[in-house]
């Protein structure tokens, strides 16, 4: 049972529906009455006059409270009370779909009271019928969906855990989703240490299909427009560096340099097992990664220093232990012939060259 009291004396508003859903209700009422006039004595066609006696029958314990307040819900979603009212009554009755409803009328109207609904929302989302319920709701895109997801990063323990399940209800029911929607979660994968299942879920929920096996094309997929709050680890991200220039050409990834650049240029997240690896990279300027001017760098994650990487064939190992995921970044380097480069990258690979894992040397 979701705990409802702390619902009550809460005041907002919506607007569902359509005209015509309106004139249908409004016809059951009618023909409901004779002559527009409820049994309770007031205008079943003047929400105002069935919200007040609602209100005043509520107050008084009146056994036609609840009757009354039906009654005024039928002739529309706009009175906050009557809804606050109609969600207790739906979590008492465990009738999640028509809780979820009454949050989402609430919720279109004060997007203000978030901050009363959505723990009522992180609490459906633990039970199987409160986030079938919230999915259903999902399918409709509703304008509150975005900040419900975000807010994951205020929760800890199970309450977050329960987001999960609502993110791979999502997925597998077809309900798109962006990629500000998933990255509180993922981040806080991320911040738990589990890169692996983090990689996993940001993958299957923005129908991410790169591998270590085609990092030039996602290279070239850099969105230099998205802030850095809104790019995935698990996206290239692009740094601004003087002097150079990364863009998307037909034949790969053109970087362009004078001869003053030197920082990283771009960095992504990795999640590769223990074994040995090489980097393997197509481009039409040998000459700047032989002397140094452009080359790759890798480090283990968390903040766990360097891995050697041998600059004649980009040979690397992954440990056995203590290197659950990587970055590898692409460096524009201080070198003795400090001249200009434009670097086409039509292929950037990293290729198993072992099956068992190897610690890499001191």
């Amino acid at each position: 049972m979701i705990e409802t009291a702390s619902i009550r004396r809460a005041s907002p508003r919506r607007v569902v529906g359509t005209a015509a859903l309106m004139a249908i209700l409004s016809w059951a009422v009618v023909v409901s009455y004779p002559g527009n006039v409820s049994p309770f004595g007031v205008s079943v066609l003047d929400s105002r006059q069935l919200r007040n006696r609602a209100l005043r029958a509520r107050q008084d314990g009146r056994a036609d409270a609840a009757n009354l307040v039906h009654l005024s819900a039928r002739l529309g979603w706009r009175d906050s009370q009557i809804q606050y009212w109609l969600l207790e009554e739906a979590l008492q009755k465990q009738d999640y779909r028509s809780a979820v409803e009454r949050i989402d009328a609430v919720l279109r109207r004060k997007p203000v009271q978030a901050a009363r609904l959505f723990p009522i929302l992180h609490a459906l989302v633990m039970d199987a019928e409160g986030r079938d319920a919230l999915l259903g709701r999902f399918r409709d895109a509703p304008p509150w969906r975005l900040a419900f997801l975000q807010d994951v990063t205020k929760l800890d323990g199970n309450a977050a855990n329960g987001h999960e399940a609502l993110l791979d209800g999502m997925i597998v029911g077809g309900i798109a989703s962006a990629r500000d929607e998933v990255l509180p979660y993922v981040r806080r994968l991320l911040v738990l240490g589990e890169y692996g299942h983090a990689k996993d879920l940001w993958s299957r929920a923005i129908r991410d299909r790169s591998t270590p096996d085609n990092l030039a094309g996602t290279l070239a997929e850099i969105d230099t427009s998205l802030s850095d709050d809104r790019i995935s680890p698990f996206e290239w991200r692009a740094r601004r560096v003087a002097g150079a220039e990364l863009r998307a050409e037909a034949v790969g990834v053109r970087i362009i340099m004078d001869g003053s650049t030197f920082g990283t240029l771009a960095e992504r997240t990795l999640v590769l097992k223990p074994g040995t690896y090489r980097i393997s990279v197509g481009n039409s300027n040998r000459s700047a990664f032989r002397d140094g001017r452009i080359g790759w760098s890798l480090s283990c994650l968390p903040g766990r220093g360097k891995l050697p990487l041998r600059s004649m064939d980009g040979q690397f190992a992954i440990p056995t232990s203590s290197c659950p995921a990587q970055q590898i970044s692409l460096n524009a380097r201080r070198a003795v012939q400090s001249a200009p480069a434009d670097i086409i990258l039509s292929s950037v690979r990293i290729v198993p060259v072992a099956m068992s894992p190897m610690s890499p040397s001191k």
